[in-house]
């Protein structure tokens, strides 16, 4: 998983987060998931 991510953060050039849905916060998740861009 930290490999996909540090991958993903050298070829966009951008920070990512990978994180299962199941592991959002719930008083959270909601606005996470508004601005989670699917690859």
């Amino acid at each position: 998983f930290i490999e996909i991510e540090i991958y993903l953060s050298e070829l966009l050039g951008k920070r990512v987060d990978l994180v299962e849905k199941s592991g959002l916060k719930p008083r959270i998740g909601k606005h996470i998931l508004q601005e989670v861009i699917y690859l």
